[in-house]
């Protein structure tokens, strides 16, 4: 996230009669805020049922974090790093994590995520 000064000249013509007229400068100033993020990582393997916490340190003030239904997702946020909690409940559709900037904003970044079901042997069962 990043700030900038715009700096704006207005010049307006004052009338003191019908021989006197003067220009006056005023200036408006501007303050922009660009607000940047990414999660760092492109997906998120998340075994089905069973809950996965990563960090995210620095989201910057009104992003917001959401995805379907069939995904939750619960944040906590201490000393600037926000811990986000995701469980898949299934794995019939595409799933991902969005970050807007607002609700309903632009959003700014997406995180895949890749549930998939884990087998009694440990082996994971990758599904779709």
């Amino acid at each position: 996230m990043c700030c900038s000064v715009l700096i704006c000249r207005h010049k307006a013509l004052i009338r003191k009669g019908k021989k006197n007229n003067s220009m006056l400068f005023m200036f408006s100033v501007v303050k922009i805020t660009v607000i940047d993020f990414e999660f760092g990582k492109d997906s998120l393997p998340l075994s089905i049922g069973q809950k996965r916490t990563i960090e995210i340190p620095n989201l910057p003030e009104g992003v917001i974090l959401e995805s379907d239904d069939s995904i939750q997702l619960a944040t906590n946020e201490i000393d600037g790093v926000t811990t986000l909690t995701i469980m898949a409940a299934k794995t019939n559709k595409h799933h991902a994590i969005v970050a807007r900037l607002g609700e309903n904003g632009p959003i700014l970044s997406t995180m895949e995520l890749e549930p998939f079901w884990e087998l009694s042997s440990g082996h994971p069962l990758v599904g779709g």
